[in-house]
């Protein structure tokens, strides 16, 4: 008898890893494209210039996350996939235009350096037709922060020298974002920072890509 019970417990395990494996962080975006590469270089290494300690995200892996899916299995990803072509066929493709450098803090401190985007119509309107995928989640749109993350911050040793590296990027030159396609992303963790890979893209205006 106990050494069925160990058998049991082996199995359950077994059956609860080949579970986690078959599950991805996946979340909905849009990529940035080259035209904003040399900008995001450009306020990156400024930060660099700040005594502490941050995690850079490689400028080609940057994107604006339009709504974030969580640890998805194969049917529910199926299924968003199915919604999500019937989503792009009402919206045709639009530019955005970028905005300042800003700060999302935890507990009052720096947690993430971000480049703003502007809240278009037509950016709002996707958003929400995207969060309506699951209508239980549209408080998320409600929260929705249009940016793109370009660093996230360890530790500082004077905040007052990070405040004031961001807030002399307050001009900075506004660049435009054309929005052409939207992706379902794969985010996989790792010590050395997320990977990002493609699952699915979806083109404005309903051509599947």
């Amino acid at each position: 008898m106990l050494s069925c019970y160990f058998i049991n417990v082996a199995f359950l395990a077994d059956i609860h890893i080949n579970f986690m494996r078959e599950l991805m962080r996946c979340f909905v975006a849009i990529d940035i494209k080259k035209e904003l590469l040399c900008l995001i270089d450009y306020i990156q290494k400024e930060l660099r210039e700040v005594d502490g300690r941050f995690s850079f995200i490689l400028p080609e892996t940057t994107h604006i996350t339009l709504r974030f899916l969580g640890e998805t299995d194969d049917k529910t990803l199926r299924e968003v996939t199915t919604q999500l072509r019937e989503v792009v066929k009402k919206h045709r493709p639009f530019e955005l235009n970028t905005t300042n450098v800003g700060v999302f803090q935890r507990n009052g401190i720096a947690h993430i350096i971000w480049l703003g985007v502007e809240l278009k119509t037509e950016l709002q309107t996707l958003v929400k037709d995207i969060s309506n995928i699951k209508p239980e989640d549209v408080s998320v749109f409600n929260k929705f922060t249009p940016h793109i993350t370009l660093a996230r911050v360890k530790y500082v040793n004077d905040s007052r020298e990070l405040n004031k590296t961001i807030s002399a990027m307050g001009r900075i030159q506004t660049k435009s974002i054309q929005v052409n396609e939207i992706k379902i992303k794969k985010s996989t963790l790792t010590q050395q920072g997320p990977i990002y890979e493609d699952v699915e893209s979806f083109k404005l205006g309903g051509e599947f890509a």
